[in-house]
């Protein structure tokens, strides 16, 4: 089993990081180029979704014996999180979702896509808010006690649709709960996204994701 796990998202909503132009952030190692980073809010209700990005997750860290131990942290977070006293972890607009947060290094960064065109992203079309499917890597890491856990790249974001542009600083009154997210690409579409994320090894798995 390899602790690197291919898993697709096929509607999902984007919180910008970096995507397009990639932003220093405080989880940049010493010395590193700053990486094209993103955030993916996943209904909790998209149960096919939340299982294969899990599954991903769990299989990674089973491949590095991770699984199920102490101290690791997970890909896939809860957006209700609360604290020991009851209070929100997160920011009110990840009511009712999932997320897990995935980057690239600029030297591999993820192809960008839009629309049934599937043209070339640029910076105005992706916007915290908006509606992406996309590729992703999960991959586990031990570098002892204080650093261990599993992590994503980001291999393709496919913008499928707009959305309601989100306030990251925090404003409580972006609510993502009203949004309606849906797939707006049609048959032909998913399955020219399948054929362009599907590992070239042969593995299929994405492709039943997708129908």
């Amino acid at each position: 089993m390899s602790d690197f796990q291919s898993f697709a998202v096929r509607s999902a909503i984007l919180i910008d990081l970096g995507l397009v132009t990639p932003k220093a952030s405080r989880y940049d190692k010493a010395g590193e180029a700053p990486r094209h980073r993103a955030r993916v809010l996943i209904p909790k209700n998209d149960t096919a979704a939340l299982t294969a990005v899990k599954a991903a997750q769990d299989a990674a860290l089973a491949a590095k014996n991770l699984h199920g131990k102490p101290g690791v942290r997970l890909l896939l977070q809860d957006g209700d999180e609360v604290d020991g006293k009851g209070v929100r972890i997160h920011p009110d607009f990840y009511a009712g979702f999932a997320f897990f947060t995935a980057s690239a290094k600029p030297e591999r960064a993820p192809t960008l896509q839009v629309g049934r065109e599937k043209r070339a992203g640029a910076a105005a079309d992706f916007y915290s808010g908006c509606q992406i499917a996309g590729a992703f890597t999960c991959f586990a890491y031990d570098m002892g006690a204080q650093s261990k856990g599993a992590s994503a790249l980001m291999n393709l974001v496919w913008k499928i649709g707009p959305g309601q542009r989100i306030n990251t600083g925090g404003d409580a009154s972006d609510q993502l709960s009203d949004l309606q997210v849906g797939w707006s690409a049609d048959a032909q579409d998913r399955q020219d996204l399948v054929d362009q994320v599907t590992p070239a090894d042969g593995d299929d798995t994405l492709s039943g994701f997708f129908k």
